[in-house]
């Protein structure tokens, strides 16, 4: 996971997630506010540049179902970032599904589920 802060407009923060899981669960929470502290949370809530939420997944399973999963993702990332007060209106949903995918095996699957955030 990249290191970078969400506050940097350059960078796209991206938050792994298990395979054929779509929810915010206690460990992708974890990793959410490890990229997104109090500081950036705060950024989020004040800034007028939308965000987009970009969900991706791994080139197993159909079209139809990676599209659906994406979306899934991007919105229960969506759902966690309203909890914490952020605009859902500058909250952008884009599922990408199995389109950028780009692994080959176990390891480089794992990094194609995940959800990247993104300034517009």
């Amino acid at each position: 996971m990249s290191s970078a802060s969400i506050a940097n407009a350059s960078s796209a923060e991206r938050i792994q997630i298990a395979r054929q899981d779509s929810s915010a669960t206690p460990v992708n929470a974890r990793q959410l506010l490890a990229i997104a502290p109090t500081a950036n949370i705060a950024c989020l809530k004040k800034a007028e540049r939308p965000v987009s939420l970009v969900g991706h997944t791994d080139p197993r399973g159909t079209d139809e179902y990676n599209l659906a999963l994406s979306d899934r993702r991007s919105q229960s990332v969506k759902t966690y970032l309203e909890r914490l007060g952020v605009p859902g209106e500058r909250l952008r949903s884009l599922p990408r599904g199995a389109l950028d995918a780009a692994g080959t095996d176990d390891a480089s699957w794992q990094r194609d589920r995940r959800v990247d955030l993104e300034w517009q």
